[in-house]
């Protein structure tokens, strides 16, 4: 369902870990059902999460490195990207730069974020929108010039209350 063993069996290992809890806590009339049914929740809310990440992961092309490993001008490439990204990131102001960590990093929901931060949600939901436009555009100039994926301070991020 999700389309990698390594986070299928990360999923089955949560999945069981959870059920084994709930089943410490109280009798469990169908623990095969509910096992299945955590393990199909955390599969679905894998792919919503990978759904809203800004940075997906790009499936990796194995045919072009034998041994499962990236190739060297992968290896290379990454790194640039990461680097590029880090910049980017650097490149907002601390309220967005923390709205969008929470979000893509800590996985947490709008209205955790409202919570955490003292905010209200629709602030969360600006700052977000923002710092994620602004690094789409700062990878498009990047990508479309080879300048540098730092965005201009005139568009960056500013406080929204």
């Amino acid at each position: 369902m999700v389309g990698c063993e390594t986070e299928a069996k990360d999923i089955v290992q949560d999945a069981q870990a959870r059920v084994h809890a709930v089943m410490q806590r109280q009798e469990v009339a169908h623990p095969h059902a509910l096992l299945y049914t955590t393990a199909r929740h955390l599969a679905i809310d894998e792919l919503k999460h990978r759904a809203r990440s800004p940075f997906r992961d790009e499936p990796a092309a194995e045919e072009s490195a034998p041994c499962g490993l990236p190739s060297v001008e992968d290896t290379v490439m990454a790194r640039e990207e990461w680097t590029l990204l880090q910049q980017a990131i650097a490149g907002l102001t601390q309220e967005c730069r923390d709205v969008l960590l929470l979000r893509t990093v800590e996985g947490l929901s709008h209205e955790e974020i409202s919570r955490r931060l003292s905010v209200p949600r629709k602030t969360v939901e600006k700052r977000l929108y923002r710092a994620v436009r602004l690094l789409h555009a700062a990878r498009q100039a990047h990508d479309g010039n080879g300048h540098s994926l730092v965005p201009m301070p005139s568009h960056r991020c500013t406080a929204v209350n």
